[in-house]
């Protein structure tokens, strides 16, 4: 199932849905930023947040950043399921930072398996 054919998985069925009115693509040259979005949906997005104050906007980027780094401690879990804390710590500032500036910081060999 596509976004693009305006149907939402059942799963998103939570999903607060703002009405959207469908927008044809300008012929200006805009190109969709994401292949699996309808231009009315990119367009709905933008005004979603361009109607966000700063506030807002830093909580739900604060919110993002919490869960994303959520999802790599648990992908470096399941690739290094001996490791302590300390070692998941260390692996992903290695992937934020670079596996050389933590190794010179740290004394740390993230590369080693």
């Amino acid at each position: 199932m596509s976004y693009q054919d305006g149907r939402l998985d059942p799963a998103l069925s939570a999903v607060t849905r703002h009405p959207v009115n469908p927008a044809p693509i300008p012929t200006n040259g805009y190109r969709l930023q994401s292949d699996d979005s309808s231009y009315a949906a990119e367009r709905a997005r933008f005004e979603s947040w361009a109607g966000m104050d700063e506030a807002t906007k830093a909580r739900a980027v604060r919110r993002l950043l919490s869960r994303a780094s959520l999802l790599q401690e648990r992908g470096l879990r399941e690739i290094h399921p001996q490791a302590d804390a300390r070692e998941i710590f260390l692996r992903a500032a290695a992937l934020r930072l670079g596996s050389e500036n933590v190794r010179r910081w740290t004394g740390f060999d993230a590369d080693r398996v």
